[in-house]
């Protein structure tokens, strides 16, 4: 039974692949046939047409030689044809701005949406249909461009004095927000980047990976990438990220590069063996949106007071965002959440017998302990 669910799903995959990368290369051939064949024909049929017909009809007044007409044409030709070529890259640049900003604003309602769907038990179990469904939309459906990434690069750029447009700010600044009212349902719900390495985790035996130590390693490698990215943006200026992005060859089955194959590789085996490896030990917006959980009054996931300290929670969870200690009386465990880790999957909801894990608010003020 379980060599068959593996079967289907891998089959799944690759026909998400095949399918989608094969429309997303049809739209990007559609609109290089627009930009280069649409523009050269006017070109071509403004400066043979037009210019040939005033050529001929200046031909003819031969007594008008000294007067260099042609040369004048041409020059109005020139600036006119300019004009409309920067005429038409505005429009272009206004159109593709304003798809942009539309599709912030679905991302924004996904969003939403998914945070109300994890408060209850009755729809928590559409997550992996939302997930597959941004997949297919948002990741195959868009060639996975932009993203909350390229959005965050994007702000980064500004800062450092790159000119960038505002439009692509929106999506990375909106989730901070959202995360504060509803927890961090974006990673665990929405993210098509997230959804890949979901649906290609088969489930890790190795209790290596899953220890303290492991995901100690994976929050220092994402820090110090982080910091990377970070020197890299200021000394560069540039956006390279976009240029190795594994999750671009998923989604189009292309790269400019190898450095895009290689790390397509790697995400590819990673993902299997490990529960979302990109988001725990790679992504910036998943570290950033982590710290929003320290806030007062951010949503988080936590035990009521009746919890038994049952081990049940903590082997379910598979980003390991709750951990199971011993109390200081003997044979009797509690658990606490990492709520930074904690991608409000809600999973661990259903699980528990007893019910006692639910949404709250981070405190205000602490209760001291006294």
């Amino acid at each position: 039974m379980i060599k068959n669910n593996i079967f289907v799903k891998f089959l799944l995959i690759f026909f998400l692949f095949s399918f989608f990368s094969f429309l997303s290369a049809e739209e990007f051939e559609e609109f290089e046939e627009f930009d280069s064949g649409s523009s050269t024909k006017k070109t071509e049929k403004f400066d043979s047409g037009s210019t040939t017909d005033k050529t001929d009809e200046f031909d003819e007044f031969d007594e008008f030689s000294e007067f260099n007409g042609a040369d004048e044409f041409t020059e109005i030709k020139n600036i006119s044809s300019d004009s409309a070529i920067s005429k038409t890259k505005e429009c272009k640049l206004d159109e593709k701005n304003r798809k942009i900003l539309e599709f912030s604003i679905w991302v924004i309602l996904a969003t939403i949406i998914s945070g109300i769907l994890a408060r209850f038990q009755v729809t928590r179990k559409f997550k992996s249909l939302v997930l597959l469904l941004s997949m297919i939309f948002i990741g195959f459906a868009r060639g996975g461009c932009p993203c909350m990434i390229s959005s965050f690069i994007d702000i980064l750029l500004s800062i450092f004095g790159v000119q960038t447009h505002w439009y692509n700010y929106i999506w990375f600044l909106a989730l901070f927000p959202l995360t504060y009212l509803f927890g961090r349902t974006w990673c665990g719900w929405v993210c098509h980047l997230g959804a890949v390495q979901e649906f290609l985790f088969l489930g890790s035996k190795f209790s290596l990976l899953k220890n303290k130590k492991t995901q100690k390693i994976l929050k220092f490698i994402q820090i110090f990438l982080f910091a990377t990215l970070i020197i890299q943006l200021l000394v560069t200026r540039t956006n390279i990220f976009c240029t190795i992005d594994p999750f671009l060859v998923v989604f189009n089955l292309f790269s400019v590069n190898v450095t895009g194959w290689v790390l397509f590789g790697l995400l590819m085996l990673s993902s299997i063996l490990i529960y979302r490896p990109f988001c725990r030990a790679i992504c910036p917006v998943g570290l950033l949106l982590g710290f929003i959980s320290k806030l007062p009054g951010a949503s988080i996931v936590k035990k009521q007071e009746e919890c038994i300290g049952c081990s049940v929670c903590t082997e379910l969870c598979k980003i390991q965002a709750i951990r199971r200690f011993e109390t200081d009386e003997e044979d009797v465990y509690d658990i606490e959440f990492d709520h930074k880790e904690c991608n409000s999957c809600g999973d661990c909801f259903d699980v528990c017998e007893k019910k006692d894990i639910v949404f709250g608010r981070n405190p205000f003020r602490k209760n001291k302990k006294k």
